[in-house]
């Protein structure tokens, strides 16, 4: 099977390979848009009150940005990407919600968390 893109577009003044970026730069737009609705929940509205879903819903999307900037701050390039195009979900469950275990080594406090690939 075989699909034919058409774009039409009103910037005569830019190349088609421009156009082209631009539209799959939309592309990623709504990605990080449908992230924020299904990922986080940000659109989900957990009272009635305006002000307090407004809060829920800034709150949401400053965890997305930690997300990002996580990604964006990692020493690892590469895995810096990975994180960065990261669903929320996969981010929350692999870098976030560690299982660890504390104990006790004579006057020790110990944490061993085990990270998952």
């Amino acid at each position: 099977m075989t699909y034919i893109l058409f774009y039409i577009t009103t910037l005569s003044d830019i190349p088609a390979e421009e156009v082209v970026e631009l539209a799959n730069g939309r592309c990623n737009q709504e990605n990080v848009v449908e992230q924020l609705k299904n990922g986080v929940n940000a659109m989900k509205m957990p009272v009635r009150d305006l002000e307090s879903n407004w809060a829920y819903m800034v709150i949401t999307a400053l965890a997305w940005n930690i997300k990002a900037w996580f990604g964006m701050l990692m020493p690892d390039k590469a895995r810096g990407t990975q994180v960065v195009k990261m669903e929320f979900r996969r981010f929350l469950n692999t870098l976030i919600l560690l299982p660890c275990s504390n104990y006790q080594n004579g006057e020790k406090d110990l944490v061993s968390c085990s990270w998952v690939q």
